[in-house]
């Protein structure tokens, strides 16, 4: 019986072993099928990702090679940039102030050094007054200048010293500028232009026959300016006098008028239409663009604000007398952005010699003098016959007629 019970119990044991195993088993299989879906669903993911990294690396190689692209155009237009700008340190407006103006001095430390001499010695001046009559046919330009052209450049042909360097080449290039100026479609900035105009004018000066050539007409100016001021030297140093000039005058302004040339800014010598040897007609606002020195005043500048009191325009017409022009402004045209172009600006004032008298007695004082280097010249060209086209210079024993 014993035997029977513990069957019993081994029977049922057994049964409920099944019972648990059975239940294991198959919640270990749900286990693993869900695994095995969690894994589907993860490769899924990591097949998804991989297809999205291969997306992005095909991306980024796309944008490896664009951005060499860009960059190959990048320093393709940097080139063409570079390649717009003269080949040459722009001359600035500060640079053309400036050298203008130490040019101005130049010339007037060479009238100083070659004329002092004479207006302060009797001989010297009996001298020069001489040689002017015994040679009035080669020094005829220089009266000429005075009374027909508005600078010296005028009178004695510097002031077509391209067209005679350069030739033709001036008219080609001008035609060339204002065909591109006008006739291209859509129009390239005036920058871009002038750009160009500088590097050919640079590429012309450059050239060994231009320099040759160059080099002949400042001989030839030198020369002819020789002829012209020879009451100066009165043919003492003729050779120190010729090289004088082409030093210290001809070369420094060819060079000056080169940097002009091979400049993107436009730069321009304009001069007042204002008469000399007669009393100032204009209007005050005109003064404001000039740099007047009065003679009366021991050469000052003369500035109607600080007159007192104050004149007035017809004061200004009545006590203003004009002498000469001592050099012509420096202006410039700027090119602004696209086809703007700035408004002309003044560099350099035009130096205007004056004399401000508003007492009678004060004119006799001023005109009357004796040891001046305007007594000196008017001594020079009274000496030339009627024909040398001289006027109120030798009308009248001062420099401005009554």
């Amino acid at each position: 019986m014993f035997l029977d019970i513990f069957n019993c119990l081994l029977s049922l044991f057994r049964r409920r072993h099944r019972v648990n195993v059975a239940s294991t088993d198959h919640m270990l299989l749900k286990s693993l099928e869900e695994k095995e879906e969690a894994l589907a669903i993860a490769n899924d993911h990591i097949r998804e990702h991989q297809k999205k990294i291969g997306e992005l690396k095909k991306t980024i190689e796309d944008m490896r090679e664009e951005r060499k692209e860009l960059r190959g155009r990048i320093m393709e237009r940097e080139s063409h940039i570079f390649s717009l700008q003269p080949y040459h340190r722009e001359l600035t407006v500060h640079d053309a102030e400036k050298e203008y103006s130490n040019l101005i001095s130049g010339v007037s430390e060479w009238v100083n050094r070659w004329t002092d001499l004479i207006i302060n010695d009797d001989e010297s001046l009996n001298r020069s007054f001489s040689y002017a009559e015994k040679n009035h046919k080669t020094i005829s330009e220089f009266p000429r200048f005075l009374n027909k052209w508005t600078d010296i450049s005028g009178a004695i042909g510097v002031r077509d010293i391209d067209q005679q360097v350069l030739g033709n080449a001036v008219d080609v290039l001008s035609g060339i500028e204002s065909a591109m100026n006008e006739n291209m479609d859509p129009k390239p900035d005036l920058f871009a232009i002038r750009s160009w105009r500088a590097q050919a004018y640079l590429a012309m000066v450059a050239h060994p026959n231009v320099k040759e050539l160059r080099k002949n007409a400042a001989q030839l100016q030198s020369e002819r300016l020789a002829r012209a001021l020879g009451f100066i030297s009165c043919d003492n140093n003729r050779r120190g006098f010729l090289e004088s000039i082409s030093l210290q005058l001809v070369e420094p302004a060819i060079s000056l008028h080169e940097k002009f040339l091979t400049s993107i800014n436009e730069f321009r010598l304009d001069m007042a239409p204002i008469p000399a040897g007669k009393k100032y007609n204009g209007s005050e606002s005109q003064l404001n663009n000039l740099n007047c020195i009065d003679i009366a005043s021991n050469d000052r500048k003369l500035t109607m604000e600080k007159l007192q009191p104050k004149p007035s325009t017809a004061d200004i017409r009545k006590n203003l007398y004009v002498i000469c022009s001592i050099c012509p402004a420096l202006t410039v045209i700027e090119a602004g952005r696209g086809r703007f172009l700035k408004e002309p600006a003044i560099v350099y004032k035009e130096r205007l010699l004056v004399a401000w008298i508003d007492k009678e007695d004060k004119r006799e004082t001023v005109f009357g003098r004796g040891s001046t280097r305007e007594y000196w010249l008017q001594g020079v060209i009274s000496k030339l016959p009627v024909h040398a086209e001289s006027s109120y210079l030798t009308e009248k024993p001062i420099l401005i007629p009554r």
